[in-house]
């Protein structure tokens, strides 16, 4: 009985701590989440183990969108897609 009450506080402080830690999901969902994990406490904690979409955050490199039309941030002209260069102030977003 005892360790059943130890499990479900170590998974509450697990889901807590992961679910504050978490950057890839919105503020309106980590509300969500938070409810349910206070409300329900150890059966919050595994709800949120089981049905959160536990996923990596992505490389911002991996994100990075070369194909679609974008703004310089040196004159505001636009830099057309498949380009990394301004063509009026030649800057350039890429390092």
């Amino acid at each position: 009985m005892y360790l059943l009450i130890i499990l479900s506080f170590i998974a509450w402080g697990m889901a807590l701590i992961g679910l504050c830690s978490r950057r890839d999901i919105d503020v309106h969902s980590k509300i969500s989440w938070l409810v349910v994990i206070l409300v329900f406490h150890g059966i919050g904690a595994i709800l949120y183990f089981l049905f959160s979409s536990n996923r990596e955050p992505e490389d911002l490199d991996s994100t990075d969108d070369i194909y679609a039309p974008t703004t310089c941030m040196q004159c505001g002209s636009e830099i057309p897609a498949g380009k990394d260069t301004c063509d009026n102030c030649k800057w350039s977003y890429k390092a």
